[in-house]
């Protein structure tokens, strides 16, 4: 999955978006650097399955973004995944070696983190199926 992975990367840092100019270019794999400066995003691979239909094989993916501003309000963090939404939302992208079939929003949520004082998290999920 390190092409889907290269290719979410390349779409959100490639060129000029909301997205990439409200979080100032945070954006990371995995988990942010030690002491990022907020605010940041952060995406994962939740899971795959492979999928097998007669002769085709398909990869479902479900990828999650994490959003994280520092502020007494949740209004900039909601604003900062409008964008992150508005660029990925049944988007289009070349994934190397496979063919993007979906990419859907299946969920979202905003909530304070738990460790982080006046630290909002909105997470997003996207459910991202690939044909082989």
């Amino acid at each position: 999955m390190k092409n889907l992975i290269t290719a979410i990367y390349s779409k959100a840092t490639g060129g000029a978006n909301d997205f990439t100019t409200a979080l100032g270019g945070r954006i990371y794999f995995g988990e942010a650097i030690q002491r990022a400066q907020m605010p940041y995003a952060v995406f994962s691979m939740v899971s795959t399955v492979p999928e097998y239909f007669l002769r085709f094989r398909h990869e479902e993916v479900l990828m999650q973004f994490n959003i994280f501003d520092e502020s007494r309000s949740a209004n900039n963090v909601a604003t900062y995944a409008g964008y992150c939404k508005a660029l990925f939302d049944d988007c289009a992208m070349t994934v190397t070696g496979y063919t993007l079939i979906i990419f859907e929003r299946e969920q979202e949520r905003i909530l304070r983190h738990d460790m982080l004082e006046n630290t909002w998290l909105y997470n997003i999920q996207y459910r991202v199926t690939l044909s082989i």
